[in-house]
């Protein structure tokens, strides 16, 4: 085996401008993979990170991301497509506008729930603004209330919150509301009494 290695480095050594020939290879082979990866449209730190590693590694990093870069890239496809198997129709919502149908399979698999028919969209610039809309929806619900929270302090916002809620339970309005422990810890258990004793759920959990 020793004479091997030996035969072989008196022949690579026979080899004229092995040095700078081998130079011009690996800065082919980078400029190559470079490409080869951007192409693929990853995260930039990801694109670097993988350029970095083949460039340390020539030979074996290149066999490691051929097992496992391109195989990501096919799973993120396949999800992406299991995804997309399940959607509605959009001729309901949608007038023929390629637009509005590709907007909706975007919204649909980002949330995972079918666009609605409405008609009108309320701007909310603020937490002032999203308080006293929240604070009108729950005045004027007439079926149910449902409210989850992470934070829900017994400050003077919580508070009429709170009394809104028992309005409506007191008026045979379903009203459900889930607090984070972790969150609401500093909520008093008695503070979530007047909304139980109205009829209302209230779970902090």
């Amino acid at each position: 085996m020793l004479a091997l290695f030996d035969s072989l480095r008196h022949w690579l050594d026979g080899i004229a401008h092995l040095g700078p020939i081998l130079a011009v290879a690996y800065l082919l082979y980078l400029f190559a993979l470079a490409g080869w990866i951007m192409l693929q449209k990853r995260e930039p730190v990801a694109t670097l990170s993988w350029i970095l590693s083949l460039a340390l590694l020539p030979y074996l990093g290149l066999f490691i991301y051929y097992l496992l870069g391109p195989q990501k890239v096919k799973r993120q496809r396949l999800r992406r497509g299991r995804a997309r198997s399940g959607m509605e129709h959009y001729s309901d919502v949608c007038p023929p506008d390629a637009d509005c149908t590709e907007l909706a399979k975007i919204a649909q698999a980002t949330t995972g729930l079918a666009p609605s028919s409405a008609t009108e969209v309320t701007w909310l610039v603020d937490g002032a603004a999203t308080y006293a809309a929240l604070m009108e929806a729950v005045a004027q619900a007439r079926d149910h209330v449902h409210l989850e929270y992470y934070i829900f302090n017994p400050d003077h916002a919580g508070t009429a919150l709170r009394d809104a809620l028992v309005e409506r339970a007191r008026a045979g309005v379903q009203v459900r509301l889930l607090l984070d422990a972790v969150g609401s810890s500093a909520l008093p258990r008695r503070f979530l009494q007047p909304l139980r004793d109205a009829g209302g759920e209230a779970i902090c959990w």
